[in-house]
């Protein structure tokens, strides 16, 4: 999706107020859990 929108993964960190590690670790699926307010930004750069 990063590709898709042209968003290089530390623009959409900084964006969404999280650290590139840790949006890292969400993309390679090795978090226990996501907050929905993070989830929601998510959703709110890319849609």
């Amino acid at each position: 999706m990063l590709a898709k929108r042209k968003i290089r993964g530390k623009e959409l960190a900084t964006e969404i107020g999280i650290t590139k590690q840790n949006l890292s670790l969400l993309g390679t699926g090795k978090v226990k859990g996501v907050r929905f307010s993070t989830l929601k930004k998510i959703c709110q750069v890319f849609f």
